[in-house]
């Protein structure tokens, strides 16, 4: 197995050295290597993963709060004496992303 990490370290010098070599006369070469090297230059910076865990359960726990909202809504209208006519504008509304404040 050490020879395996020897042969795999030189392999990693080797093709950094070889962007560097291109950097000199390819801009791209030393923007790729930023990239991928310091985080100021990242194109998406890496976010710990406990963060991005967090914000994907409160997309879970937002959408899901949404539901029991419209469903609440659908109760509250169901118990509501309306003119048929008039349920539309008000599903509309309940189905109308809310506007941004200004």
């Amino acid at each position: 197995m050490h020879d395996f990490e020897i042969a795999y370290d030189e392999a990693t010098t080797g093709l950094v050295d070889c962007i560097r070599f291109q950097a000199q006369d390819d801009w791209r070469a030393a923007a790729w290597l930023l990239e991928r090297t310091r985080d100021d230059f990242r194109k998406n910076p890496r976010m710990q993963r406990e963060v991005k865990d967090e914000l994907d359960r409160l997309a879970i726990e937002k959408a899901e709060a949404d539901v029991q909202l419209t469903h609440a809504k659908v109760l509250a209208l169901q118990k509501t004496v309306l003119d048929p006519k008039d349920i539309l504008p008000v599903l509309n509304a309940v189905l109308e992303p809310p506007k941004e404040e200004e």
